[in-house]
């Protein structure tokens, strides 16, 4: 999908919010093909997380979603690091009050 259409796309799902405006919507990230590579390298340091946090807040401010649906399936497997369980829940600990 191109940019343009991804985009097009957060627009016609956030448009429900008119026809239902208890409607609330998330965006999707990551699932069985994305792996645990990318997941364990973000949540790996403090760092990593900060930036994860700061730069999914602005972009599902930016696009009107009202929280994220982060999938990340298997931490520590599928090449992720043994330590994967531990910073996933660190990660979400942290997360979860910001979203608020």
């Amino acid at each position: 999908m191109t940019d343009i259409l991804v985009l097009y796309r957060y627009k016609q799902v956030n448009d429900l919010k008119m026809k239902n405006p208890a409607l609330k919507t998330l965006l999707a990230m990551g699932g069985w093909t994305a792996g645990s590579l990318a997941y364990s390298n973000m949540a790996s340091t403090f760092e990593n997380r900060k930036e994860f946090i700061e730069s999914s807040i602005s972009w599902l401010r930016k696009y009107d979603f009202d929280g994220l649906d982060m999938d990340w399936e298997y931490p520590a497997n599928r090449d992720g690091k043994p330590y994967d369980k531990e910073n996933f829940a660190l990660l979400c600990k942290v997360t979860f009050p910001l979203y608020g």
